[in-house]
């Protein structure tokens, strides 16, 4: 099975150009950070009173789950850096 590659770059992945200059140490805690505010967000849905809301929920869950697998990969590759 062959593995999938992920190029990250500012383009797709939106956290590249927040982390790409950081000191190696604060990237686990600035990952952590965004981590909690995505999952407020996706909380945020548990609130949802009135259609417009709703609707509004749903324009941004794209993005939300766009930033989630960003994340998720971004973790993957720091988790696998900090064991080597």
């Amino acid at each position: 099975m062959k593995k999938r590659k992920h190029l990250l770059s500012s383009s797709t992945d939106p956290l590249f150009g927040e982390l790409r200059d950081l000191n190696f140490s604060v990237v686990g805690a600035k990952l952590a950070r965004h981590a909690k505010r995505l999952e407020a967000e996706y909380q945020g849905k548990n609130s949802l009173d009135t259609v417009g809301k709703m609707k509004e929920f749903v324009g941004k869950l794209g993005g939300l789950q766009g930033q989630q697998r960003a994340l998720k990969l971004r973790k993957l590759r720091w988790n696998q850096s900090d064991t080597c």
